[in-house]
């Protein structure tokens, strides 16, 4: 049936003829000519057709794989975008959960800040309380003490917290012993009955002696300057507890042999500086002992 397309108007045309009758020579060329210009415009036809139909197909072609390329392409960029999104996400969340960290963390300073500043306000009333206090037992010793302070039978010292009385050997003790003299027995008996008032402390009473060995006649008794301070340590504060009415609980002693020196030992106004009893009043809190800060003052 196709292969007839391409002749069909040349048999329309010989057709027509036919049924008009007889027609000159010329008439039929030129028709004959003019059904075969036709009949080559037709075949160009076809082949330009065929050719937009092959270029369809290959545009079609080219769109199919471009669509499934356009896909493959957004499929790829919406696995990138969701990914993205699930790390912002997870990012976000972690974020979340740090900023709350990160505010309980704020919360818990500020109470402990808060609590720190209640404490360091309680410790100043404190401090500024026992300061009160202890300057008013400064005040009430040196009262009490007053005829013995300007005899220069012994200083009060008022320093980093405590208060400490510094008696001389040559007051309480004859030379080289640990029994106590009259005078000391005197001077002990207005210091007992002053730090007898005295609340909330622990009495302290620290034997020291100058550097010089013990005489051989006494080393029997006392082998070192270790024994002698001990000694007259435990004379004076059997005397508080016993004569005073002090309680043993609020009472300790201490030696410190020649080793806490106050003075230069080399001279002879040195050595009897350095040959006391110290009485020290401190805090139920305080743990030291013995600290050398120097002389003792009025």
């Amino acid at each position: 049936m196709s292969s007839l397309l391409p002749r069909l108007p040349i048999l329309l045309l010989c057709a027509a003829l036919l049924l008009t009758g007889c027609v000159s020579k010329t008439r039929y060329d030129q028709q004959v000519s003019s059904a075969e210009q036709l009949r080559l415009q037709l075949d160009r036809c076809e082949e330009d057709r065929g050719q937009i139909k092959t270029s369809l197909a290959d545009a079609q072609a080219s769109l199919e794989q471009a669509l499934v390329e356009q896909q493959a392409e957004r499929e790829r960029l919406s696995g990138i975008y969701h990914a993205r999104v699930e790390t912002l996400q997870q990012e976000i969340s972690a974020q979340q959960q740090k900023q709350r960290q990160l505010e309980e963390q704020r919360q818990h300073l500020q109470q402990l800040s808060a609590e720190l500043q209640r404490n360091l306000e309680r410790e100043r009333i404190a401090r500024e309380a026992r300061l009160a206090q202890m300057s008013s037992t400064y005040n009430e010793l040196v009262g009490t003490l007053e005829k013995e302070l300007e005899r220069g039978e012994l200083t009060i010292r008022q320093l980093k917290g405590q208060l400490t009385v510094n008696l001389v050997e040559k007051v309480l003790f004859a030379s080289g012993t640990a029994e106590l003299t009259e005078e000391g027995y005197r001077v002990l008996r207005q210091v007992g009955g002053a730090l007898k008032k005295v609340a909330g402390k622990r009495i302290r009473v620290e034997g020291h002696t100058d550097n010089r060995p013990i005489k051989a006649s006494l080393q029997q008794r006392f082998p070192s300057n270790w024994e002698l301070a001990a000694a007259r340590a435990s004379h004076v504060v059997r005397f508080l507890q016993q004569q005073s009415g002090i309680g043993g609980e609020k009472l300790e002693i201490a030696a410190f042999g020649p080793y806490r020196p106050v003075a230069d030992n080399d001279t002879a106004e040195g050595r009897a500086q350095n040959r006391r009893i110290e009485i020290v009043l401190v805090g139920d809190d305080d743990t030291s002992a013995g600290t050398a800060d120097g002389p003792a003052t009025d």
